[in-house]
């Protein structure tokens, strides 16, 4: 039986046959890049590739940046071949084509950007393009503008974005450490940044400091420009194994450095929004367009290798195991340039893209990693020799698993998940975009009437705090509400008797209901400290349990929760406790069931020991957009 090669169709398409859903503006650029990087870029990979940079070597005029956006990271060209691409790029309006036309530049927009980067990387020899940061644009002073924006834009000045930290990587804004102080008109800034792409060699520093630790993701981060050099300002290589010849990541040492206010960039506490604006253009977004551009090179590479080889007499593309690679690329990448090229239109037509954008990032190193290394296996030792661009591509697709972000951080946000605080001593997950409130009450009561007014009290305090930041209901269409009451007992009998506790139950949600409209919020409630969103409230008025017994609730709340404490409506602490020890699963779905799971369930712990109450934690059901 003869099995024949599979035929794939090019993942790039007919050059000149236009793609659905590209407009024809977009049509033309593609072609035009692809030509200029087959015919300009492709033969010079020989010579690129022959010696890589070496450390204390002249760049040669290379640009500089971002790593996986840089042609000058991974190889070595003449001064004049630079030159000649920049040239090029310049002339035929590629280099700014994606900058807004009111700056000078073709305004293309996301969706331009994502497809010109695309073909970009398509050569390991990377065409020449603007180094803008596009997160200034907008964001500079005038004097900003014409000191630090425009050069930008032309290529004259290029920049480095510092905001991993040793301590704060996937949560910048939780573990940031460096802190930037007022003193006078100047900012005084102190601290570490780590795995910083070109800062040794950058014009200027974009750097991130925390000037409000109170507030810090929320409007205590400050975007500050730091021209190179500044005193106080000093670097430390850092070696990776993408270009372990020549270090292109550095620690940046900020050892009180005094930057005046008119180098912050945006308003002071907005630092952190710029910062994720550029992670999801700059990093999430065109990490796609790299997948891209690298796995449809390497795929056409690799099946017309598959046709070439022979082994036992008959090309290896005959074989079955080297068809469904091939096909498991092909498929990869028709999905992420869906999914990626979607995403930037959405961009364009100025939604707000940033879990999206987490998908394309997560997917481009994922699916790219995966299918790269199929490349690789299809080549064989071929694949891994460093005079092939090969190699090369398997480092930083590899990377893109981990720089700009773990796949597995952005797989929480893709889902919709934040990893939020249970008032200050463990960790639950809550789904910030939801349609229904979730709120923990607890509530120490000497009877039925002062329990539901301390319920009552509990929950009109944390709407009260909403109402502050102007937290709209109106697009909020349900609230539901579980109820799950928690017995105490004084020597073996339970205060209250089953009835009375059911009857509490329907009683707090009439109050709940009563209180205020539905609240698009998620709520940890423990103790005094209610923590919505990252922000701590105090309601030291609201519970009047003991101080110590009240921080042992919450430390057992969080221990024996964890992070299934906000989630799906699972049983918190104790009342996971009563299920267990009843036997019964959902105790509380009617009277009866709860009289019966209460009245049989054997409490012993310490935490509601010696306490003369009923405990009362009220759950929204949560209902995704």
């Amino acid at each position: 039986m003869t099995i024949q090669p599979v035929k794939l169709p090019n993942p790039d398409g007919d050059k000149m046959t236009p793609e659905i859903g590209l407009p024809p503006e977009l049509e033309a650029l593609k072609n035009t890049v692809r030509q200029i990087v087959r015919d300009e870029c492709i033969p010079l990979e020989p010579e690129y590739l022959a010696r890589p940079p070496q450390e204390g070597e002249p760049d040669n005029g290379a640009p500089r940046g971002v790593l996986e956006a840089v042609p000058g990271v991974l190889g070595t060209l003449e001064a004049d071949q630079w030159s000649r691409l920049t040239n090029l790029s310049r002339q035929t309006g590629i280099y700014t084509s994606f900058v807004p036309e009111e700056y000078g530049g073709g305004g293309m927009g996301a969706l331009g950007h994502l497809v010109l980067e695309e073909e970009v990387h398509h050569s390991i020899v990377h065409l020449p393009t603007s180094p803008v940061p596009m997160f200034m644009i907008g964001a500079c002073t005038p004097e900003q503008e014409q000191k630090y924006l425009y050069p930008a834009i032309n290529g004259d000045l290029y920049y480095s974005f510092g905001q991993t930290e040793p301590q704060a990587g996937s949560d910048p804004g939780g573990m940031m450490q460096t802190r930037a102080v007022r003193d006078g008109d100047d900012w005084i800034l102190n601290g570490t940044k780590m795995f910083i792409s070109g800062a040794a060699s950058a014009d200027f520093l974009l750097v991130q400091a925390v000037t409000d630790p109170d507030k810090r993701q929320r409007g205590g981060i400050t975007m500050f420009i730091i021209d190179n050099p500044t005193p106080g300002v000093s670097f430390e290589p850092i070696r990776v194994w993408i270009v372990p010849t020549k270090a292109q990541q550095h620690y940046i040492h900020l050892d009180n450095v005094r930057v005046p206010q008119s180098q912050v960039l945006g308003e002071v506490g907005g630092g952190f929004t710029l910062g994720q604006q550029w992670l999801v253009h700059h990093d999430r977004l065109l990490r796609g367009s790299m997948a891209l551009g690298i796995l449809t090179r390497a795929l056409q590479m690799a099946i017309d290798w598959s046709q070439q080889r022979v082994t036992y007499g008959r090309p290896i593309a005959d074989r079955q195991a080297i068809q469904w690679m091939l096909t498991d690329v092909y498929i990869d990448i028709i999905a992420l340039r869906a999914v990626a090229r979607e995403t930037a239109a959405r961009a364009d037509a100025g939604e707000d893209v940033r879990v999206e954008a987490s998908m394309v990032k997560y997917a481009a190193g994922e699916w790219g990693w995966r299918s790269i290394d199929k490349i690789m296996q299809v080549f064989g030792g071929v694949g891994e020799t460093l005079d092939m661009p090969i190699p090369h591509w398997y480092h930083m697709l590899r990377h893109a698993r981990i720089g700009g972000g773990t796949s597995e951080i952005h797989k929480l946000t893709d889902l919709g998940f934040d990893v939020v605080e249970v008032s200050g001593v463990g960790t639950a997950v809550g789904i910030p975009d939801i349609t229904s409130l979730s709120l923990g009450v607890s509530v120490t009561a000497d009877s039925v009437s002062e329990a539901r007014s301390e319920a009552a009290e509990t929950v009109q305090g944390v709407i009260d705090a909403l109402t502050e930041l102007s937290i709209s209901a109106e697009d909020i269409s349900t609230v539901r509400f579980t109820i799950h009451p928690e017995y105490d007992y004084v020597q073996g009998e339970q205060r209250f008797k089953g009835y009375q506790v059911f009857n509490l139950m329907q009683v707090i949600v009439r109050e709940i209901e009563d209180v205020g409209p539905p609240i698009d919020a998620s709520i940890a409630a423990g103790g005094d400290n209610i923590v919505f969103n990252g922000l701590n409230f105090s309601f030291s008025d609201t519970v009047a349990m003991e101080r110590e017994a009240r921080e042992a609730a919450v430390q057992d709340m969080a221990d024996k929760a964890g992070q299934l404490a906000l989630f799906a409506g699972r049983e918190l602490g104790e009342l996971k406790k009563i299920a267990e020890t009843s036997g019964v699963i959902s105790p509380f779905n009617d009277r009866s069931t709860a009289y019966a799971a209460t009245e049989s369930a054997a409490f012993d712990t310490p935490v509601l020991a010696g306490q003369d109450a009923i405990k009362v934690y009220v759950y929204g059901v949560y209902e995704l957009h």
